[in-house]
């Protein structure tokens, strides 16, 4: 997944600004009897629209759901609030909207309330809200067994995962397993973005292979409990480290791996880097080792540089001019250098309020009219403790560490994450660690989700029906294979 998309940052803006509540006695009433998918036809001001509803449990047993937005790409957002209340359940959803709705005669009947107006709604039972299936997505039945889990990190957070094992699972015969680590943002288990189901497609290729995978949702998303709103990088470090260790546990498995993608990358670094096998260790904080990893545009830089660059090419491709640049450039030095050296909420936010009173009208209308642009710069994902952390992190200490085998891969026309200079980074460090056992390549014409692009613009993410470029599919699988 992207690390700063603009969907990604308005999901990951919109949960950090409301955190969710559940109430603890709705799984014994209405909320339990409406787990499922729901849609309906909203009428609001002469204008119609199709509307999701997805209720279920999370790996807690507590109750969590998305709102879709049909008629918009299917667009998704978590639901911020879910109460049961004398048999009616109340729901509140993105951009201050709110649904009362009753059980009646199998449908979910009541209103739905937003900015004022009123409209009636009757959400009906589905199967699938119709979103169109990309070519490489799996479906049907398919050559090997998937197995649902819930896995315990560190904490005590119960993440909600899905394993899939090729079919030597039923004999005595080995094989190879990984992990997949998402990238930044409120990422599912199948890291969906514009209906592609990227991790998803790797699984199931990998799968076929004779490799097992184990994905899993992040913390606070979809099945996984806990919370998003407040995960650190430590959080997500420990959640990738429960998921290797449940691996490390299963009997057919052989060598155990990661992959990382953006974000992920780094972590999967981070993993490489440690050591520890003894259980005992690892409850005390310790990580299970790997013995091979995979960084699929990960980053060899530290965040704050990687996301000067990201802002820079997002306004060259909106047509700014060399003077909004330098300002936008200068402002944004401002805001990352004060998340990153303030680790007091309370103080970093009056920072950045002063910040902001101290710019120009000229800043001020330069920040204004690219604000889509740099979607980073935002007092929501200030706040989160995500970002104090994120941009404390040094992958090129964590990639000097790394002794196992790597296979390092990044896109040609990857606009996010630069492939040249952050492979050009982590061939440095692994030099310095001297580590032979490493490859690294840059894949021409991929983007940062490794589809085959024309400019790399995320904007092309939704346009192109490939998930993932054959040969970035066939490089993964081979070097996994390799791993004896």
């Amino acid at each position: 997944m992207p690390i700063t998309t603009p969907r990604t940052i308005l999901a990951l803006s919109l949960m950090l600004t409301s955190g969710a509540l559940f109430s603890t006695s709705a799984l014994a009433g209405v909320i339990e009897q409406s787990y499922g998918k729901w849609q309906a036809k909203i009428e609001i001001q002469q204008r119609s629209m199709r509307s999701g509803l997805e209720l279920f449990a999370r790996a807690d047993g507590s109750p969590n759901g998305n709102v879709v937005m049909i008629d918009r790409d299917f667009q998704s957002a978590r639901l911020l609030k879910i109460v049961e209340q004398n048999d009616m359940l109340e729901l509140d959803g993105p951009n201050q909207s709110h649904l009362s709705l009753k059980l009646i005669e199998g449908d979910l009947v009541g209103e739905l309330k937003q900015n004022g107006i009123n409209a009636p709604v009757r959400f009906h039972k589905v199967d699938s809200f119709g979103e169109p299936l990309r070519p490489q997505t799996p479906h049907g039945t398919l050559p090997y067994h998937t197995q649902e889990l819930s896995i315990t990190s560190a904490d005590g957070t119960q993440l909600s995962a899905s394993l899939t094992l090729p079919n030597t699972a039923k004999t005595t015969t080995k094989f190879n397993a990984v992990v997949l680590i998402h990238g930044t943002g409120p990422e599912d288990r199948d890291q969906t973005e514009d209906g592609h189901k990227n991790f998803a497609v790797l699984a199931d290729h990998l799968t076929r292979q004779g490799i097992a995978v184990l994905r899993y949702d992040k913390r606070g998303v979809m099945r996984s409990a806990g919370s998003f709103e407040q995960h650190t990088i430590d959080d997500l470090l420990a959640d990738a480290q429960a998921a290797v260790l449940t691996l490390r546990a299963w009997p057919q498995v052989a060598k155990v791996g990661v992959i990382g993608h953006s974000e992920g990358g780094e972590l999967a670094a981070r993993l490489a880097a440690r050591g520890t096998t003894s259980s005992e260790k690892i409850a005390k904080g310790g990580a299970p080792a790997v013995d091979f990893m995979v960084s699929l545009a990960g980053p060899g830089l530290d965040l704050m540089p990687v996301l000067e660059a990201e802002n820079t090419r997002n306004l060259e491709f909106a047509g700014a001019t060399q003077a909004e640049l330098a300002i936008a450039t200068k402002v944004g030095n401002q805001f990352y250098q004060i998340v990153r050296t303030q680790a007091d909420i309370k103080a970093r936010m009056g920072a950045l309020g002063a910040l902001m009173q101290s710019l120009s009208a000229e800043e001020k209308a330069v920040l204004g009219k690219y604000r889509a642009q740099l979607p980073t710069l935002s007092r929501e994902i200030a706040a989160s403790p995500w970002a104090h952390t994120a941009l404390n992190t040094h992958p090129d200490q964590d990639w000097r560490a790394v002794k196992v085998p790597a296979l390092v891969l990044n896109g040609e026309k990857d606009t996010q994450m630069n492939a040249t200079t952050n492979i050009a980074a982590i061939t440095t460090a692994l030099k310095a660690s001297g580590n032979g056992k490493v490859e690294l390549a840059i894949l021409p014409a991929l983007n940062h989700n490794f589809q085959t692009a024309n400019t790399g613009a995320q904007s092309e993410y939704s346009d192109i029906a490939e998930t993932i470029a054959p040969i970035l599919l066939q490089r993964v699988t081979r070097f996994i294979q390799q791993q004896k």
